[in-house]
C-alpha cells in the first residue's frame, strides 16, 4: 500500500528539558515562611482552619478524584475557615499572587 510509505519516518518534538534544569511550568511555589497550615488535620467534624490566608486569596477544595468540592469558606484576620460534611480525603489548593500551595486533610465519621 503506498498510502503507508511514510508513516514513522518524520519525528516532531514540543519541547525538551534536561534533568540538569528545573521544569518551569511558571507557578511559583510558597516561601517556607509564607507556608499555610491546616489544623484540625484529621478533624472528626469536618471543620477546619486554614491559617495564613489573605482576604483575595483563591481556596478551592478537591476530592481525591479531583473534583472541586463546593464547600463555604470564610476569611478573616489572615485565616481562612471551612466545613466539610462527608468523610473522606481532600486536598486543600490556595492559590496567592501566582504561588500555589496544596494539602492533603481528612474528614473522619
Amino acid at each position: 500500500d503506498t498510502t503507508l510509505n511514510f508513516i514513522g519516518t518524520s519525528l516532531k518534538v514540543d519541547e525538551v528539558h534536561f534533568k540538569s534544569q528545573p521544569l518551569n511550568t511558571g507557578i511559583q511555589k510558597y516561601n517556607a515562611t509564607e507556608k499555610i497550615s491546616v489544623y484540625p488535620n484529621p478533624s472528626a467534624d469536618g471543620a477546619f482552619t486554614i491559617s495564613n490566608i489573605q482576604s483575595y486569596d483563591l481556596v478551592r477544595v478537591y476530592n481525591i478524584y479531583g473534583q472541586e468540592i463546593n464547600t463555604p469558606i470564610t476569611k478573616q484576620n489572615g485565616v481562612a475557615n471551612l466545613q466539610i460534611n462527608t468523610p473522606g480525603a481532600y486536598i486543600i489548593y490556595v492559590n496567592s499572587q501566582g504561588k500555589t500551595s496544596s494539602q492533603k486533610i481528612i474528614v473522619g465519621k
